[in-house]
């Protein structure tokens, strides 16, 4: 069971300024053969930086982005023979752009990205990235505002087009073969992105909670 191809696989790493043992990351696959180099993972980290920075994604200021990894996989989804990862650390650590404590939530609480495809159904026709929670109180009904929703989505839709520009291929979401699947996965390229309104804990323990989503936010 495999990809259905060598792929680009960048993936964001943060940390929390008042402990600093917690840590996360999400992943965004790129579908192109080239090697990772510096050039391209130097490339990557300003879209990333400006999205984690600025005021609209609602990113608290204690979570701070660190460095950005970019490496090549083979279709088996380990490291290409031959080739190595490549960092970009960012100086001095990235704040969130969302200012200070608003509504204080868990630490393994996130904010869920949904990522679509032109496909309505089928292998690979979504995916999701786990971001920090968005700081901003929660409704009556315990979920965020749609307003902050839509700013998260709008704002991480213009970075990741931005990201489709400096890689060598589009976001793709890959997915592998499965028993009941051909034994070669299936990918579609990313062509929007929208943000749950359900504070997460990654595991979808709110599966059966109804969940409204934002505006769908194009991505080119």
């Amino acid at each position: 069971m495999t990809y259905p191809n060598r792929h680009l696989l960048l993936t964001w790493h943060w940390g929390n300024g008042g402990l600093p043992a917690e840590v996360g990351q999400c992943g965004l696959r790129f579908d192109s053969p080239a090697p990772a180099t510096q050039a391209l993972v130097d490339a990557a980290s300003g879209p990333v930086s400006t999205f984690w920075s600025a005021a609209t994604p609602l990113i608290e200021h204690d979570y701070r982005l660190l460095f950005v990894r970019l490496v090549s996989l083979d279709v088996d989804g380990h490291y290409f023979p031959g080739t190595t990862s490549f960092d970009h650390t960012y100086t001095g650590s990235i704040p969130g752009g969302g200012g200070t404590i608003t509504a204080r939530f868990p630490l393994q609480v996130a904010s869920v990205a949904t990522l679509f495809t032109a496909q309505p159904r089928g292998q690979a026709y979504k995916g999701r990235i786990y971001l920090p929670w968005i700081n901003a109180a929660l409704n009556s009904g315990y979920a965020w505002q749609s307003a902050d929703t839509a700013n998260r989505a709008n704002t991480l839709a213009a970075r990741l087009s931005d990201l489709n520009a400096a890689m060598p291929g589009p976001l793709t979401i890959f997915s592998k073969g499965t028993k009941a699947a051909p034994t070669v996965g299936a990918k579609h390229a990313v062509t929007g992105v929208r943000i749950g309104d359900r504070p997460d804990v990654q595991r979808r323990r709110a599966n059966r909670q109804v969940e409204t989503y934002s505006i769908l936010a194009n991505v080119t």
